[in-house]
Protein backbone atom coordinates (compact mmCIF):
# COMPACT_ATOMS: atom_id res chain seq x y z
CA UNK A 1 0.00 0.00 0.00
CA UNK A 2 1.34 3.42 -0.95
CA UNK A 3 1.85 5.90 1.88
CA UNK A 4 0.01 9.20 1.97
CA UNK A 5 2.09 12.03 0.55
CA UNK A 6 1.26 15.23 2.43
CA UNK A 7 3.79 17.68 0.99
CA UNK A 8 4.78 18.30 -2.62
CA UNK A 9 7.89 20.28 -3.52
CA UNK A 10 7.73 21.90 -6.95
CA UNK A 11 11.30 22.85 -7.77
CA UNK A 12 14.31 21.67 -9.73
CA UNK A 13 16.57 18.83 -8.70
CA UNK A 14 20.09 19.16 -10.08
CA UNK A 15 23.57 17.82 -9.59
CA UNK A 16 25.92 20.47 -8.21
CA UNK A 17 29.56 20.61 -9.30
CA UNK A 18 31.50 22.81 -6.89
CA UNK A 19 34.87 24.46 -7.39
CA UNK A 20 36.20 26.17 -4.27
CA UNK A 21 38.15 29.42 -4.30
CA UNK A 22 41.41 27.53 -3.76
CA UNK A 23 40.79 25.55 -6.95
CA UNK A 24 39.75 22.39 -5.15
CA UNK A 25 36.93 20.53 -6.92
CA UNK A 26 34.42 18.59 -4.85
CA UNK A 27 32.66 15.42 -5.86
CA UNK A 28 29.29 16.19 -7.50
CA UNK A 29 26.24 15.84 -5.24
CA UNK A 30 22.49 16.26 -5.33
CA UNK A 31 21.37 19.89 -5.20
CA UNK A 32 18.81 22.32 -6.49
CA UNK A 33 16.09 24.12 -4.57
CA UNK A 34 13.89 21.04 -4.76
CA UNK A 35 16.32 18.84 -2.84
CA UNK A 36 16.93 21.46 -0.14
CA UNK A 37 13.24 22.30 0.31
CA UNK A 38 12.36 18.61 0.48
CA UNK A 39 15.06 18.09 3.12
CA UNK A 40 13.55 20.87 5.22
CA UNK A 41 10.05 19.47 4.85
CA UNK A 42 11.20 15.92 5.65
CA UNK A 43 13.04 17.10 8.77
CA UNK A 44 9.94 18.89 10.02
CA UNK A 45 7.27 16.40 8.94
CA UNK A 46 9.01 13.06 9.32
CA UNK A 47 9.78 10.36 6.74
CA UNK A 48 7.63 9.24 3.82
CA UNK A 49 5.36 12.28 3.76
CA UNK A 50 7.16 14.45 1.21
CA UNK A 51 7.70 14.18 -2.55
CA UNK A 52 9.60 16.20 -5.13
CA UNK A 53 7.98 17.20 -8.42
CA UNK A 54 10.69 17.83 -11.01
CA UNK A 55 12.02 16.43 -14.24
CA UNK A 56 15.36 14.64 -14.12
CA UNK A 57 17.60 12.73 -16.51
CA UNK A 58 17.95 9.01 -16.99
CA UNK A 59 21.48 9.47 -15.65
CA UNK A 60 20.39 10.56 -12.15
CA UNK A 61 23.30 9.21 -10.07
CA UNK A 62 22.87 6.22 -7.80
CA UNK A 63 24.13 8.36 -4.90
CA UNK A 64 21.36 10.91 -5.49
CA UNK A 65 18.73 8.18 -5.60
CA UNK A 66 20.18 6.77 -2.41
CA UNK A 67 19.92 10.13 -0.64
CA UNK A 68 16.25 10.44 -1.62
CA UNK A 69 15.43 6.92 -0.44
CA UNK A 70 17.35 7.27 2.82
CA UNK A 71 15.66 10.63 3.49
CA UNK A 72 12.18 9.19 3.01
CA UNK A 73 11.44 11.49 0.06
CA UNK A 74 9.19 10.01 -2.63
CA UNK A 75 10.29 10.18 -6.26
CA UNK A 76 7.31 9.07 -8.36
CA UNK A 77 6.86 12.71 -9.39
CA UNK A 78 10.37 12.93 -10.86
CA UNK A 79 10.01 11.72 -14.46
CA UNK A 80 13.00 11.32 -16.76
CA UNK A 81 12.65 14.07 -19.37
CA UNK A 82 16.12 13.84 -20.92
CA UNK A 83 19.23 11.69 -20.91
CA UNK A 84 20.99 14.15 -18.60
CA UNK A 85 19.95 15.43 -15.20
CA UNK A 86 20.56 19.21 -15.03
CA UNK A 87 23.94 20.10 -13.57
CA UNK A 88 24.93 23.41 -12.02
CA UNK A 89 28.56 24.53 -12.00
CA UNK A 90 29.19 26.57 -8.83
CA UNK A 91 32.44 28.50 -8.56
CA UNK A 92 33.41 30.19 -5.31
CA UNK A 93 35.68 33.23 -5.43
CA UNK A 94 38.21 34.70 -3.01
CA UNK A 95 35.81 37.47 -1.96
CA UNK A 96 33.23 34.93 -0.80
CA UNK A 97 30.95 35.45 -3.79
CA UNK A 98 30.03 32.66 -6.17
CA UNK A 99 28.78 32.22 -9.71
CA UNK A 100 26.42 29.54 -10.97
CA UNK A 101 25.80 28.32 -14.50
CA UNK A 102 23.91 25.36 -16.00
CA UNK A 103 26.41 22.94 -17.50
CA UNK A 104 24.12 21.94 -20.36
CA UNK A 105 22.68 25.42 -20.96
CA UNK A 106 19.49 27.18 -19.94
CA UNK A 107 17.29 25.49 -22.55
CA UNK A 108 18.23 22.09 -21.16
CA UNK A 109 17.60 23.30 -17.61
CA UNK A 110 14.05 24.38 -18.48
CA UNK A 111 13.24 20.90 -19.79
CA UNK A 112 12.99 19.71 -16.20
CA UNK A 113 10.71 22.55 -15.07
CA UNK A 114 8.19 21.19 -12.53
CA UNK A 115 4.63 21.02 -13.83
CA UNK A 116 1.34 19.96 -12.28
CA UNK A 117 1.04 17.29 -14.98
CA UNK A 118 3.97 15.48 -13.30
CA UNK A 119 1.92 14.88 -10.12
CA UNK A 120 1.08 11.14 -9.89
CA UNK A 121 -2.38 9.86 -9.07
CA UNK A 122 -1.45 8.92 -5.51
CA UNK A 123 -0.21 12.47 -4.80
CA UNK A 124 -3.61 14.04 -5.41
CA UNK A 125 -4.49 14.82 -1.79
CA UNK A 126 -1.48 16.71 -0.49
CA UNK A 127 -1.89 19.05 2.46
CA UNK A 128 0.83 21.50 1.44
CA UNK A 129 2.64 22.60 -1.71
CA UNK A 130 6.03 24.31 -1.80
CA UNK A 131 6.50 26.22 -5.05
CA UNK A 132 9.72 27.86 -6.21
CA UNK A 133 8.83 29.70 -9.39
CA UNK A 134 8.50 33.07 -11.06
CA UNK A 135 5.26 34.03 -12.84
CA UNK A 136 4.13 31.06 -14.93
CA UNK A 137 0.50 31.50 -15.94
CA UNK A 138 -0.08 27.92 -17.06
CA UNK A 139 1.40 26.39 -13.93
CA UNK A 140 -0.52 28.65 -11.56
CA UNK A 141 -3.79 27.96 -13.38
CA UNK A 142 -3.31 24.23 -12.82
CA UNK A 143 -2.22 24.80 -9.22
CA UNK A 144 -5.34 26.86 -8.57
CA UNK A 145 -7.50 23.91 -9.58
CA UNK A 146 -5.53 21.53 -7.32
CA UNK A 147 -5.79 23.93 -4.40
CA UNK A 148 -9.53 24.41 -4.89
CA UNK A 149 -10.07 20.65 -4.87
CA UNK A 150 -7.83 19.77 -1.91
CA UNK A 151 -7.85 22.98 0.17
CA UNK A 152 -4.09 22.53 0.54
CA UNK A 153 -1.75 25.24 1.80
CA UNK A 154 0.58 26.84 -0.75
CA UNK A 155 3.98 28.33 0.11
CA UNK A 156 5.51 30.36 -2.70
CA UNK A 157 9.22 31.01 -2.50
CA UNK A 158 9.36 33.73 -5.09
CA UNK A 159 12.00 33.53 -7.80
CA UNK A 160 14.19 36.64 -8.03
CA UNK A 161 13.20 36.85 -11.71
CA UNK A 162 9.75 37.99 -10.56
CA UNK A 163 11.14 40.63 -8.20
CA UNK A 164 11.00 43.93 -10.04
CA UNK A 165 8.50 46.80 -10.12
CA UNK A 166 7.24 45.92 -13.60
CA UNK A 167 6.20 42.47 -12.44
CA UNK A 168 4.83 43.56 -9.07
CA UNK A 169 1.21 43.79 -10.34
CA UNK A 170 1.49 40.18 -11.52
CA UNK A 171 3.01 39.14 -8.19
CA UNK A 172 0.21 40.83 -6.26
CA UNK A 173 -2.39 39.12 -8.43
CA UNK A 174 -0.71 35.75 -7.91
CA UNK A 175 -0.76 36.12 -4.13
CA UNK A 176 -4.50 35.48 -4.16
CA UNK A 177 -3.61 31.80 -4.75
CA UNK A 178 -0.94 31.65 -2.04
CA UNK A 179 -1.08 31.17 1.74
CA UNK A 180 2.58 31.82 2.55
CA UNK A 181 5.06 34.02 0.69
CA UNK A 182 8.75 33.39 1.39
CA UNK A 183 10.97 36.26 0.26
CA UNK A 184 14.38 37.53 1.32
CA UNK A 185 15.28 41.12 2.09
CA UNK A 186 17.13 41.73 -1.19
CA UNK A 187 14.21 40.36 -3.23
CA UNK A 188 11.77 42.61 -1.38
CA UNK A 189 14.00 45.61 -2.13
CA UNK A 190 14.04 44.69 -5.83
CA UNK A 191 10.28 44.22 -5.90
CA UNK A 192 9.78 47.74 -4.51
CA UNK A 193 12.80 49.41 -6.12
CA UNK A 194 10.56 52.16 -7.49
CA UNK A 195 9.22 53.04 -4.02
CA UNK A 196 12.29 53.51 -1.81
CA UNK A 197 10.36 55.58 0.74
CA UNK A 198 8.12 52.69 1.76
CA UNK A 199 9.02 51.00 5.04
CA UNK A 200 9.32 47.21 5.27
CA UNK A 201 5.99 47.07 7.09
CA UNK A 202 4.30 49.11 4.36
CA UNK A 203 5.72 46.80 1.70
CA UNK A 204 4.52 43.76 3.60
CA UNK A 205 1.12 45.38 4.17
CA UNK A 206 0.62 45.67 0.42
CA UNK A 207 1.62 42.05 -0.12
CA UNK A 208 -0.73 40.81 2.57
CA UNK A 209 -3.56 42.98 1.28
CA UNK A 210 -3.27 41.06 -1.99
CA UNK A 211 -4.52 37.94 -0.22
CA UNK A 212 -1.53 36.03 1.17
CA UNK A 213 -1.99 35.00 4.80
CA UNK A 214 1.63 35.34 5.91
CA UNK A 215 4.80 36.92 4.58
CA UNK A 216 8.01 35.20 5.65
CA UNK A 217 10.83 37.73 5.40
CA UNK A 218 14.22 36.02 5.42
CA UNK A 219 17.16 38.16 6.54
CA UNK A 220 20.12 35.79 6.28
CA UNK A 221 22.35 36.02 9.33
CA UNK A 222 19.78 38.43 10.78
CA UNK A 223 17.21 35.66 11.10
CA UNK A 224 13.64 35.92 9.85
CA UNK A 225 10.39 37.71 10.59
CA UNK A 226 6.90 36.35 9.97
CA UNK A 227 4.11 38.85 9.32
CA UNK A 228 0.59 37.50 9.71
CA UNK A 229 -2.88 38.15 11.05
CA UNK A 230 -1.76 37.49 14.62
CA UNK A 231 1.07 40.01 14.44
CA UNK A 232 4.75 39.62 13.70
CA UNK A 233 7.19 37.05 15.08
CA UNK A 234 10.96 37.14 14.74
CA UNK A 235 13.81 34.75 15.46
CA UNK A 236 17.57 34.75 15.09
CA UNK A 237 19.45 31.73 13.75
CA UNK A 238 20.94 29.41 16.37
CA UNK A 239 24.72 29.63 16.77
CA UNK A 240 26.81 27.16 14.81
CA UNK A 241 29.29 26.68 12.00
CA UNK A 242 28.54 28.06 8.54
CA UNK A 243 30.02 25.82 5.84
CA UNK A 244 27.83 26.71 2.86
CA UNK A 245 24.65 28.85 2.83
CA UNK A 246 23.36 27.23 -0.36
CA UNK A 247 19.79 26.02 0.04
CA UNK A 248 19.20 27.57 3.46
CA UNK A 249 16.23 29.59 2.23
CA UNK A 250 14.74 26.57 0.46
CA UNK A 251 15.06 24.39 3.57
CA UNK A 252 13.51 27.23 5.57
CA UNK A 253 10.45 27.23 3.31
CA UNK A 254 10.03 23.46 3.26
CA UNK A 255 10.26 23.18 7.03
CA UNK A 256 7.98 26.17 7.62
CA UNK A 257 5.26 24.78 5.38
CA UNK A 258 5.32 21.32 6.93
CA UNK A 259 5.27 22.53 10.54
CA UNK A 260 2.69 25.25 9.78
CA UNK A 261 0.31 22.67 8.33
CA UNK A 262 0.93 20.09 11.06
CA UNK A 263 0.37 22.60 13.90
CA UNK A 264 -2.78 24.09 12.38
CA UNK A 265 -1.03 27.32 11.39
CA UNK A 266 0.99 28.12 14.51
CA UNK A 267 3.43 30.68 13.15
CA UNK A 268 5.88 30.76 16.04
CA UNK A 269 6.34 26.97 15.97
CA UNK A 270 6.70 26.97 12.20
CA UNK A 271 9.30 29.74 12.40
CA UNK A 272 11.34 27.80 14.95
CA UNK A 273 11.29 24.71 12.72
CA UNK A 274 12.22 26.76 9.66
CA UNK A 275 15.21 28.36 11.38
CA UNK A 276 16.33 24.92 12.58
CA UNK A 277 15.98 23.51 9.06
CA UNK A 278 18.20 26.27 7.71
CA UNK A 279 20.75 25.75 10.47
CA UNK A 280 21.06 22.02 9.75
CA UNK A 281 21.41 22.76 6.03
CA UNK A 282 24.35 25.17 6.25
CA UNK A 283 26.53 22.81 8.29
CA UNK A 284 27.83 21.01 5.17
CA UNK A 285 27.95 21.16 1.39
CA UNK A 286 24.77 19.78 -0.11
CA UNK A 287 21.42 19.01 1.52
CA UNK A 288 21.66 17.20 4.85
CA UNK A 289 20.98 13.50 4.96
CA UNK A 290 17.60 13.30 6.67
CA UNK A 291 18.90 10.68 9.07
CA UNK A 292 18.19 9.89 12.71
CA UNK A 293 21.21 12.00 13.68
CA UNK A 294 20.05 15.03 11.69
CA UNK A 295 16.46 14.68 12.91
CA UNK A 296 17.68 14.74 16.51
CA UNK A 297 19.82 17.80 15.77
CA UNK A 298 16.87 19.44 14.03
CA UNK A 299 14.59 18.79 17.01
CA UNK A 300 17.15 20.19 19.47
CA UNK A 301 17.64 23.32 17.37
CA UNK A 302 13.88 23.77 16.95
CA UNK A 303 13.42 23.74 20.72
CA UNK A 304 16.34 26.13 21.13
CA UNK A 305 14.96 28.62 18.61
CA UNK A 306 11.41 28.27 19.96
CA UNK A 307 12.55 29.64 23.30
CA UNK A 308 13.91 32.75 21.56
CA UNK A 309 11.04 33.48 19.14
CA UNK A 310 9.68 36.87 20.09
CA UNK A 311 6.52 38.79 19.30
CA UNK A 312 7.19 42.13 17.60
CA UNK A 313 3.87 43.86 17.15
CA UNK A 314 0.36 43.40 18.42
CA UNK A 315 -1.14 43.82 14.99
CA UNK A 316 0.13 44.03 11.43
CA UNK A 317 -2.81 45.08 9.27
Amino acid sequence: MLSQIDFLVFSHVVIDEIELANGMVQDPYLGGAGAYAAAGAALAAGPNRCAIISGVGTDLPVEAKGWLIDSGIATAGMPAVDAHTPRTVIRYHDDGERTESPRFGLDHFTLSEPEMAMVPENYQNAKGLYVFKAIDTGFWTDLRAYRARTNCAVLWEIDVAACNPEKRPHVLKQLADVDLLSINQSELDLLYADQPDLTRVQQVDELRAAGVEEVLLRRGAGGATVFGRGGAFAAAPPPGELVDPTGAGNAFGGAYLARWVDTDHKSSEALAAAMAGSAVTIRQYGPPAVSHVHRNRFNRLTNQVQEAVHFLEKSIK
